[in-house]
């Protein structure tokens, strides 16, 4: 039995060893460069890894370049193509895997009809690199298992569109690949965005003068669309020639797998079907590039095909695509670049890397969040121009700011630095700034200018003044355009920023109206509009003001309606300077109008209206009956309520004689103030009002010092005496001593009056109420009044305080030897 086994199994053997002879020649059909010898690689790890490899016979092609590619191809489809010349015999290609250049494989196809007329019989071509974007038919002998062009770079161009890359320039070589690739590429832009976009194609390995145009565009992205070869001569050129001060560094991106270059090239954004490595357990194969990969899978499905099945082109050709180009095999996805197929093209996914030092990341496809994008469009400006855009951003904002410092300080008054250090000039800097950055912006991303261009900077940081003050058309005496948006985005800024320099602004305006005359303020008002340079302002200024005094007969919203216009446009300070304002009085003082209503309460309580009536009795002597008429009209017109004739009379007081806080207090009118204990009395008041008091009456200061000192220290007596005679008037002697008495010894307005240094209001004659307005007697005081005084108001016209030929008295002065309150008293 074994003896039959032996001779059976030495028989057969010879027979068994021939079934497993390679009985399919297939051609690795490539271009000699690394890419190419790639591909081999790929068809022989296949062959060598799967059972069905056995049968293959690998026939290796190379070809120079593709005008030999083109006759190499020819040969091996008419079987012509003899692999070893020193035989006789030229043994026929069955299958061809390749060729690795576009425009080998398109030319081929292209006669592929011709080819089939043959007597030879036709020959598969299958080609795994192929990129264009050539469909595979039912019919065709040229198959390609490719992604193609078009979705490999519509991948990086969204990857770039994503993060805001919108200038981009693009070389290509003048080849088939490198044609198709750009054009694909090209189709992914809108017509708005064609104008940021420079192409320039080159010849293979010759790529100086085109990288040296990428330099003057300076693109924020550059692509290299050409083989591997291509990238790394372009990668060189590009940055042999980048010497200049400011570096140049873009985004780089091809459209092929370059991993196996990162010895070479740095930086690098490209797209491959090899699949990331993720948590799904789908993990990254340890290739050079998708070019191996590529051709393992394709190899692999060609061997899935061939199976064991007796060799036929024809069927061959059916079956796959049938098979496998259709789709309908399970296990037609390819193990390491994600192979399959949907409608007879490979619709594997497209993933985006980025190689940088020599370490490869997966750019993930997601949306990317705007402040990502802005960040990276930040630092694409600054990798396109190195630190140019920060000079002329500063150059933008030292201009927005001066023109902003110009149209602020056209509407506002104060110093520069005053103006400078307000928060408030902010309010118009971002206005301006922001339409300047936007205009800005907007030319340069498309293409009108460049983010280093310093001048054409400065000249757009200039245009919003002029744009914002531009009026299109005016319906009914109103602008409509941009004046009308930017007079009122000025008018809200000018109460914050009159907020800023007062503490209380309705108080300052009140302030200044009630201690003003009317004639006094318009004037300055007319001298402020003179003063005002532009033409525009003025009148839309002066156009407000007249609109506001016409609309209203009330001679005090006359006057607020002035003291507004003055304490918007002038400071504190210059109010005094102009002599509108005590220079003792502080940036924020007492509100009439609330000291006044509080006065009232405190007359209302106390029962003062009489010691009221007298007070204005004693203000009211040697004035003419114009005067007491518009008292009588101002109590006339308040009516029978005890609030409204107080009101009425303690407004009187203030509007027409200048009473403010400390006046009211010093009268009894208002209660000291627990913050203020100073502030009982009017000190330089009394001692005014008593130096006149004994003037008029002839009262000596020797006389007063023996009558009050009489039981003081001699040393008292003597200090004061030596002041009296030092002084060099009658009237310094007398001030002399009743400051003395007023500040040492507490002398207030009752202890003067009792001890007959000031008038008491019993004397005063009672005034004559029945006297019509114009008639009555006048004094010898009244007849020197001034024109203002002598002027006989309307009968609604309010007289007001102050000489008409001085705006600066807060309080007005009286007629000769009337019993009068000192000038130089003023609210606090």
């Amino acid at each position: 039995m074994k003896t039959t086994l032996l001779l059976a199994s030495l028989f057969l053997a010879p027979s068994a060893q021939a079934q497993e002879e390679p009985d399919i020649r297939v051609a690795a059909f490539f271009r000699a460069t690394p890419t190419g010898k790639e591909h081999r690689d790929g068809i022989r790890d296949a062959c060598a890894a799967l059972r069905a490899g056995e049968r293959i016979h690998l026939v290796e092609v190379s070809y120079v370049d593709e005008r030999e590619g083109d006759d190499l191809l020819e040969l091996m489809i008419l079987g012509l193509y003899d692999a070893d010349p020193t035989t006789e015999v030229v043994e026929k290609v069955d299958l061809i895997l390749g060729p690795t250049d576009s425009g080998v494989f398109l030319r081929g196809k292209a006669r592929q009809d011709e080819w089939a007329k043959s007597d030879s019989p036709p020959v598969p071509v299958i080609s795994s690199l192929v990129v264009a974007e050539e469909p595979n038919e039912p019919e065709d002998w040229f198959l390609r298992t490719n992604v193609d062009v078009v979705k490999r770079t519509g991948a990086i161009y969204d990857h770039l569109n994503k993060r805001w890359v919108t200038s981009i320039a693009v070389v290509y070589s003048n080849t088939e690949f490198g044609r198709i690739a750009e054009e694909a590429f090209r189709d992914n832009f809108s017509p708005l965005q064609e104008s940021l976009y420079r192409a320039f194609a080159f010849e293979p390995g010759r790529m100086r003068r085109q990288m040296g145009d990428v330099l003057d565009v300076r693109a924020e992205a550059v692509g290299i669309f050409g083989s591997r070869e291509d990238v790394v001569s372009g990668y060189r050129e590009l940055f042999s020639q980048n010497d200049s001060i400011v570096k140049y560094r873009p985004i780089l991106f091809t459209a092929i797998d370059i991993r196996s270059l990162y010895e070479d090239v740095d930086d690098f954004h490209y797209v491959s079907v090899i699949r990331p490595e993720s948590d799904e357990g789908m993990p990254a194969v340890e290739v050079a590039d998708n070019v191996h990969g590529l051709s393992y899978d394709t190899t692999k499905l060609v061997l899935r095909v061939i199976g064991q099945e007796p060799w036929n082109p024809e069927e061959f050709r059916t079956n796959f695509t049938a098979n496998v180009l259709g789709g309908l095999l399970d296990d037609a996805r390819g193990e390491r670049t994600g192979m399959r197929f949907a409608g007879w093209q490979n619709d594997a996914k497209v993933y985006v890397y980025h190689m940088e030092e020599g370490a490869v990341t997966h750019v993930a496809a997601t949306d990317v969040g705007l402040v990502d994008k802005l960040r990276h469009k930040v630092a694409m400006i600054f990798r396109r121009y190195g630190l140019w855009p920060a000079a002329v951003l500063i150059a933008m904002l030292l201009t927005v700011i001066a023109s902003s410092l110009n149209d602020f300080r056209r509407w506002y008054g104060g110093s520069t630095l005053e103006v400078m250090r307000s928060r408030h000039l902010l309010g118009v800097v971002l206005l301006q700034g922001g339409i300047a950055s936007i205009l800005y912006v907007y030319l340069c991303e498309t293409g009108t200018l460049r983010y280093d261009g310093l001048l054409p900077a400065v000249l757009v940081a200039l245009s919003p003044s002029p744009i914002l003050r531009t009026t299109l058309v005016r319906i009914g005496g109103r602008p409509i355009g941009f004046s009308d948006v930017y007079d009122r985005a000025l008018k809200s800024l000018t109460r914050g920023y009159i907020v800023s320099r007062y503490k209380r602004v309705d108080v300052n305006i009140r302030f200044v109206a009630y201690y003003n005359s009317y004639e006094g303020l318009r004037r300055r008002v007319d001298q402020l509009f003179r003063k005002l340079p532009n033409t525009d302002e003025v009148s839309r200024l002066q156009a407000d003001f007249e609109a506001k005094v016409a609309n209203t007969k009330d001679k005090f919203q006359q006057r607020l309606a002035c003291a507004e216009i003055l304490v918007q446009l002038r400071t504190w300070q210059e109010l005094k300077d102009m002599g509108l304002v005590r220079r003792d009085v502080p940036l924020n003082p007492p509100d009439p109008q609330s000291f006044i209503n509080r006065a009232v309460n405190h007359c209302l309580k106390r029962h003062l209206k009489d010691k009221i009536q007298k007070t204005i009795r004693r203000e009211l002597q040697g004035y003419g009956s114009v005067v007491v008429q518009h008292y009588k009209n101002k109590l006339r017109d308040a009516g029978t309520d005890p609030r409204d004739e107080l009101y009425a009379m303690l407004q009187f007081l203030a509007l027409r004689f200048g009473y403010g806080q400390d006046e009211l207090i010093a009268v009894g009118f208002l209660p000291p103030d627990p913050e203020r204990p100073d502030a009982i009395h009017n000190p330089k008041g009394h001692v005014a009002r008593a130096v006149e008091h004994c003037m008029s009456t002839g009262l000596a200061a020797d006389e007063i010092v023996e009558t009050e000192l009489k039981s003081s220290p001699d040393s008292a007596r003597k200090k004061l005496r030596e002041d009296v005679a030092a002084a060099a008037t009658q009237a310094d002697q007398l001030k002399a001593v009743f400051t003395y008495l007023v500040t040492r010894r507490a002398y207030d307005e009752a202890k003067l009056v009792t001890q007959g240094y000031l008038p008491d209001d019993e004397d005063l004659a009672p005034l004559d109420f029945e006297a019509e307005a114009g008639t009555g007697a006048e004094t010898t005081a009244t007849a020197e009044r001034t024109a203002e005084d002598t002027a006989a108001p309307a009968e609604d016209e309010e007289p007001q305080p102050g000489p008409a030929a001085d705006d600066k008295a807060i309080n007005p002065p009286k007629p000769s030897g009337a019993k009068t309150k000192p000038k130089d008293v003023s609210p606090s």
